[in-house]
C-alpha cells in the first residue's frame, strides 16, 4: 500500500471517528435531558372535572421536540379506568435508533399504538414492534425480527416510568357512528399474525433523505396502497391508522398509512391530549 493511501484511509478513518464521537455525544446530552424531565412525578394527583369535561393533571417539562414547553403527567392507575379499545398509545424512547425517529419528524414520540381492553377488562397495549433476537424453538432456532403483540399498559409504564402516553378519542369523533371501536377491536384481533415492516422502515428512511426522496417517490407515485398492499407487514404508525381507518376515521386523511409516522399519528385530531404515564 502506497503512503498516499495510507494517508487516504487514515484521514477516512479520522472523520469517520469524529462524526461517531459527535453523535454518540449528542444522543447521550439529548438523552440525558430527556430523562430528566421523564422521571419526574406528578406533585398531585389527578383531579376530576365536572361531568364531561377534562380532568386537571399536574405537569412537568416536557421531553425535547415537544411542541409544547409543559405537558400533563399522572399515575397509570388513575387513569386505566378510563381507557378503552382505539384509545391511543404512544411512546417517547430514548434510545439512540430513537432519535433517529425523533429529530427527522420533529417530534416527542418515537412509537405508536393502540389501546385494547380485553375480555377480561384488563388495558393491554396493541403494537407492532422491532425486535432482533435469535429464540429456540424446541429443537429449532429461528431469528426473530418482531411484530405484532399485546403488553399490558401497567407493565410497560412500569419499565418505561415516564415515556409512555395516553390519548382518548376526541369528544367529536367519540360516538359509534363516527368511530366505532367495536370494528377496531375486530381489526386488532386479526392482526395476531402481522410481521414487522422492516421494508417500510427501508422506504421511510428514504424518504427522509435528500435526492433518494425523490426517486422513492417517483418509485410509488400514485400507486403507493399497490406498491405497499396487504402482503406486507407494517410497522407501528402503519399499524395504527390501518386499525383507526378499519373504525370510520382515517388518522391522517392526506397521507397514506404507509408514509404514516409516531409524529403525524401524535398530532391527528382523531385523539385528543396526549398524557404521560408513571407508575
Amino acid at each position: 500500500m502506497t503512503p498516499a493511501l495510507l494517508a487516504v484511509v487514515y484521514w477516512c478513518l479520522k472523520i469517520a471517528g469524529a462524526i461517531l464521537l459527535f453523535v454518540v455525544g449528542l444522543w447521550l446530552k439529548l438523552r440525558g435531558g430527556d430523562k430528566r424531565r421523564q422521571l419526574k412525578r406528578p406533585g398531585r394527583p389527578m383531579i376530576a372535572g365536572p361531568v364531561g369535561a377534562e380532568p386537571t393533571f399536574a405537569e412537568r417539562d416536557a421531553p425535547l421536540l415537544s411542541r409544547e414547553s409543559k405537558e400533563p403527567v399522572a399515575h397509570v392507575d388513575e387513569i386505566e379506568s378510563d381507557l378503552h379499545t382505539g384509545d391511543l398509545f404512544l411512546f417517547s424512547g430514548r434510545a439512540l435508533h430513537s432519535y433517529l425517529i425523533r429529530i427527522p419528524t420533529w417530534s416527542r414520540m418515537s412509537h405508536a399504538g393502540m389501546i385494547y381492553r380485553d375480555s377480561h377488562s384488563r388495558i393491554m397495549v396493541a403494537e407492532v414492534v422491532e425486535r432482533l433476537a435469535i429464540i429456540r424453538d424446541g429443537w429449532r432456532i429461528r431469528f426473530d425480527r418482531g411484530g405484532f403483540r399485546f403488553v399490558p399498559l401497567a407493565d410497560y409504564v412500569r419499565n418505561h416510568p415516564g415515556q409512555c402516553y395516553v390519548a382518548k378519542v376526541a369528544a367529536e369523533y367519540d360516538r359509534p357512528d363516527r368511530f366505532n371501536r367495536t370494528t377496531v377491536r375486530m381489526a386488532i384481533d386479526a392482526s395476531t399474525s402481522w410481521g414487522y415492516g422492516w421494508r417500510g422502515i427501508a422506504f421511510q428512511v428514504l424518504t427522509k433523505l435528500p435526492l433518494l426522496r425523490e426517486l422513492a417517490y417517483l418509485r410509488t407515485w400514485r400507486r403507493i396502497d399497490q406498491s405497499w398492499g396487504p402482503s406486507y407487514s407494517p410497522f407501528c404508525s402503519w399499524a395504527v391508522s390501518i386499525w383507526a381507518t378499519t373504525g370510520g376515521q382515517d388518522p391522517t386523511p392526506c397521507l397514506a398509512p404507509q408514509l404514516t409516522t409516531p409524529a403525524e399519528i401524535e398530532r391527528s385530531k382523531l385523539w385528543g391530549r396526549k398524557v404521560a404515564l408513571v407508575p
